[in-house]
């Protein structure tokens, strides 16, 4: 996998990378990360896997040097793609706004880590959810769709609000 591009990143800084999932299909998170700061990394900083978020982009978190109690490092944005002679990377600009989005998503995923005993990293693939909705009656309906309909009859438990499958959603809904 050879990156078209050099990055210098200077710790600490979070660093947030935009892509499409298909790189992430491609390589792993922990591999992308690795390519970013192979050329940079000196033996006494840590990196940290904070987040990878899949759906119609894909988005991978991680800390650079950063501390742990620090909740608003400064934000260095990428953005990864694939072209013919490997992975070409881009620094994009992160303003303000920017950074203290990515900061609140990352404070906002500690607090649940911490609420539920998990840790990081956090991935979430979400492309292939589909939302059940609760009816006033407690009666389940979800989109019409067969393999919807067949996995969540057998794999997903009243209590899961999503269920996984594939197929078009018609606009219709039946009963579960």
């Amino acid at each position: 996998m050879g990156m078209t591009s050099t990055i210098a990143l200077k710790a600490p800084v979070r660093v947030a990378i935009e892509t499409s999932p298909e790189v992430i299909d491609t390589y792993s998170s922990d591999q992308l990360i690795e390519k970013i700061v192979e050329r940079a990394r000196t033996s006494d900083v840590t990196i940290r896997h904070l987040l990878t978020r899949i759906d119609r982009n894909a988005f991978i978190t991680f800390d650079y040097g950063v501390p742990d109690d620090d909740n608003g490092p400064q934000v260095f944005r990428l953005r990864l793609r694939m072209t013919e002679s490997g992975l070409s990377c881009d620094k994009l600009s992160s303003g303000r706004r920017y950074v203290a989005y990515v900061n609140s998503i990352v404070e906002g995923k500690k607090r649940t880590n911490i609420k539920y005993g998990l840790g990081f990293p956090r991935v979430d693939d979400v492309r292939k959810k589909a939302r059940v909705i609760r009816m006033s009656s407690g009666k389940f309906i979800l989109p019409r769709c067969e393999s919807l309909i067949t996995k969540s009859r057998t794999q997903a438990p009243p209590q899961i609000t999503l269920v996984t499958g594939r197929g078009r959603y018609d606009g219709s809904f039946v009963e579960v």
